[in-house]
């Protein structure tokens, strides 16, 4: 196969076009694992924005104190420390070290950024159920920001464990579509300093912000390039397996000519003696010879040719 008819078969392979339906990591409405919200204290609306505030306050708080500084790296607990505040400094140890491993990780908090989260929490959550569902447009309309900030505001969050959420389906039209996010707030993804200075807040406020570590957020969705990566990958393996495909059809059709021409040349001269014909005193080729053709091997001295006027031909 030439390189152009390779190239056009991996070019017919590849899909360039985004993908359709919802994204992966999404969950129906009705799933429990879409159901990720929880009430800010005792689910009151009073409550509800005492917390806001106090999560707003500590992450200026933490934007300012680390404004400067391209990452931080958690204080040492003291020998006197509890044993709860020592695993929640390993905890917070383990994320600071895959921070520094990953060379792309976001490290700062912006005051917009801090806005934004505002926004989500004080205009779209439902102080009862804690549910917070925004699609980016409601988001946009609400915060003044463009579509593409809105989308890198939140993803940084997300990196920097000030928020998360998972993409949810709903039926429409007779098929599964995308709809609104549902947001979440989980103190515990918090970097262990603000943590300490939240509930701080709170507990001046008698309010307790309960932990969930048990809910899960939606995986990222790969990036544009990673997703046309991914789909050259698999367009190569079509490939490939389609090559590998039509390998194997000429294999099969070379293989019945080949049958096809021993038993037009052989006539009626019994196949017990066409591997003697062919390959006289070779008990080796003999034998390959019959397993080729799929017929009993019998070993030339046992065989006794029988006279024929093609054996000259053959010979």
């Amino acid at each position: 196969m030439s390189a152009v008819s390779i190239g056009s078969l991996l070019s017919s392979s590849v899909a360039i076009t985004p993908p359709k339906g919802p994204w992966r990591g999404s969950y129906h409405i009705t799933d429990d694992k879409a159901k990720v919200g929880r009430p800010f204290g005792d689910g009151s609306n009073a409550q509800r924005l005492a917390v806001i505030d106090a999560i707003v306050k500590t992450a200026k708080a933490w934007s300012k104190k680390f404004k400067t500084t391209t990452d931080f790296e958690p204080r040492v607990m003291p020998s006197c420390a509890t044993t709860n505040l020592r695993a929640m400094q390993e905890k917070e140890q383990k994320k600071y070290l895959e921070r520094q491993a990953d060379p792309t990780a976001i490290r700062r908090l912006t005051n917009n950024m801090i806005e934004t989260l505002y926004c989500i929490f004080n205009r779209f959550m439902d102080a009862k159920t804690g549910n917070c569902e925004a699609t980016y447009e409601m988001i946009m309309a609400e915060s003044g920001f463009a579509r593409r900030t809105v989308i890198r505001h939140i993803k940084a969050l997300r990196a920097l464990g000030w928020l998360n959420w998972v993409r949810r389906t709903t039926n429409a039209n007779g098929r599964n579509e995308q709809t609104a996010n549902n947001y979440f707030f989980e103190i515990s993804n918090l970097p262990l300093e603000a943590q300490i200075d939240l509930r701080q807040k709170l507990d001046k406020r008698s309010i307790e912000l309960k932990e969930h570590e048990d809910r899960q957020g939606s995986a990222p969705i790969p990036s544009r390039a990673v997703r046309l990566a991914q789909r050259i990958a698999q367009g190569m393996r079509n490939a490939a397996n389609t090559l590998r495909g039509r390998k194997d059809i000429q294999e099969r059709v070379d293989e019945a000519a080949f049958i096809r021409g021993e038993m037009e040349l052989m006539g009626d001269i019994p196949t017990d003696q066409w591997a003697a014909i062919r390959y006289p005193d070779d008990a080796a080729a003999q034998r390959t010879y019959c397993a080729r053709l799929d017929i009993p091997f019998f070993d030339s001295a046992s065989v006794t040719l029988v006279p024929h006027s093609r054996d000259l031909e053959l010979r």
